[in-house]
């Protein structure tokens, strides 16, 4: 069975009813919920389908709403490569090497470089972050000729060197101020790829992409009846909202 959908309706029904559940979770809690990860879901689901119009509107959400959340391979190397198509070249960079920094091996066998195991964390590896085959198969030959040049490009490779030395150390050390001082160097790896500017990638609020295609409110004059609309748009017109 197929992770992703395999047609464009398909996949711009999935994004549509993601984006309903995030908007029904923040009217309900006034908070995001997402619990199974829909917000990062939406980066595959958005770069399978391959229209840039409606994703810059997604990504500048995302970063609006969730500015300091964790990333996973997949989601990265998919907003790296949107991001890549829409001629965004540094911020591509960036988001790839968040990629590495979040999973060195699964970026590795995306571009046919795995020499693992890397000795992080100990000398197992667990592979369950792979970006799955259906992604892989549907980059085209630039795109991964792109995650390749990127991925040797000097500045990568001595960020990667470094990553995993820091890694390999890490890992023999107990809690300590040598510890804590490799780990932020290791995060400072990462920001050193950071544009010093990253401007919206689309006009306007960034809360409109959650809004897009809500349904409005039509009252049918002298009826007082509610067409198309929502059971708290209903409650309120009606005179039955009791909480």
């Amino acid at each position: 069975m197929a992770l992703w959908p395999t047609t464009k309706p398909a996949l711009r029904a999935r994004i549509s009813s993601y984006r309903r559940t995030l908007r029904q979770e923040y009217d309900a809690n006034g908070m995001w919920g997402d619990g199974y990860g829909k917000r990062r879901w939406l980066f595959p689901l958005y770069f399978l389908l391959g229209e840039d119009d409606e994703v810059r509107a997604y990504i500048d959400w995302y970063v609006a709403n969730f500015p300091d959340d964790s990333h996973e391979p997949g989601q990265s190397v998919c907003w790296a490569l949107i991001l890549h198509r829409i001629g965004r070249e540094y911020e591509a960079l960036y988001r790839l090497v968040q990629a590495v920094d979040e999973n060195l091996s699964a970026v590795a066998k995306v571009v046919d470089d795995y020499q693992g195991p890397y000795g992080m964390w100990g000398e197992e590896l667990q592979h369950l972050d792979d970006l799955d085959d259906d992604l892989i198969a549907a980059m085209t030959g630039e795109e991964r000729a792109w995650l390749t040049a990127s991925w040797r490009s000097p500045a990568v490779i001595a960020m990667r060197q470094r990553h995993i030395a820091i890694g390999r150390e890490v890992a023999t050390l107990p809690v300590s101020p040598r510890r804590t001082a490799l780990l932020e160097e290791q995060r400072a790896l990462v920001a050193g790829f950071k544009p010093a500017e990253m401007p919206p990638l689309s006009p306007g609020d960034p809360q409109a992409w959650l809004m897009a295609g809500r349904k409005t409110t039509r009252v049918r004059r002298g009826s007082g009846k509610v067409i198309c609309t929502t059971p708290d748009v209903w409650r309120r017109v009606s005179g039955t909202d009791h909480r």
